[in-house]
């Protein structure tokens, strides 16, 4: 087995570090730079994406790869009720109406 041959910038150490650092300072714009246009993209587009809860967690229903980190704004949407529990709702919040006002009653009657 041969040993390893250095590039003959093993003369000058500081010229190989100055080409790295050169390389991943433009590494590093250019990903700043995706990162914008990403950013720019995510701005501009309004994605409507069907999910549910499950153990607390958002879960989209089709198969998506979002990105980490991304900001979501989460919109409930009102449930639709059955004619019969909505009486029955209907029901408990007059029963709770009238009970507060028979402890109002009450209160207003012991002062």
């Amino acid at each position: 087995m041969q040993p390893l041959r250095m590039h003959r910038s093993r003369r000058n150490p500081f010229l190989l570090a100055f080409k790295a650092e050169i390389l991943l300072s433009y590494a590093v714009n250019q990903a700043r730079e995706l990162v914008l246009q990403i950013g720019e993209f995510m701005e501009a587009a309004r994605w409507t994406i069907p999910a549910i809860i499950k153990d607390g967690v958002v879960v989209p229903l089709n198969d998506i790869s979002l990105p980490n980190g991304i900001c979501v704004e989460i919109l409930i949407r009102p449930v639709d009720v059955p004619p019969e529990l909505k009486s029955e709702l209907d029901q408990w919040d007059k029963a709770g109406d009238e009970a507060w006002a028979m402890i109002d009653r009450w209160e207003a009657e012991e002062q």
